[in-house]
C-alpha cells in the first residue's frame, strides 16, 4: 500500500465522496489513488478555480458535506487560492479540504 492509498482511504472515511483535482507531477500518485478508490469520485475540472464552482453545485449550500480539492505544486497551487477565497466567502458553511502537491 502506498501512502497515497492510505490518504484516499482516509478521505473516504471522512465522508468525502467527490474530489476535484487537475493532475500534475507533484500530485499524480494521490490523484491515481483517489481515482481508483471505489468510494470516492474523481472529478477533473478545466481549471483550478473551477473546483469550488463544481463543489457548490453537487449539494445544497446548507448541507455540510466535507469536500476536497487537489492542486499540483507551483502555478496549480496559486490558481487554487482564488477558489479557496471564493469558497470562504460564498460557501463558508461548507467544510473543505484543499491539498497541494
Amino acid at each position: 500500500m502506498k501512502l497515497s492509498d492510505y490518504v484516499a482511504d482516509f478521505l473516504a472515511q471522512q465522508g468525502i465522496r467527490h474530489v476535484f483535482a487537475i493532475t500534475g507531477g507533484a500530485s499524480i500518485h494521490l490523484i491515481h489513488s483517489i481515482a481508483d478508490h471505489p468510494g470516492v469520485d474523481f472529478i477533473c475540472p478545466q481549471h483550478e478555480t473551477g473546483r469550488r464552482h463544481g463543489r457548490g453545485r453537487l449539494r445544497p449550500r446548507n448541507e455540510a458535506i466535507l469536500g476536497a480539492a487537489i492542486a499540483t505544486s507551483g502555478p496549480g497551487a496559486t490558481n487554487l487560492i482564488t477558489g479557496i477565497c471564493c469558497s470562504w466567502f460564498d460557501f463558508c458553511s461548507c467544510p473543505l479540504h484543499y491539498w497541494t502537491g
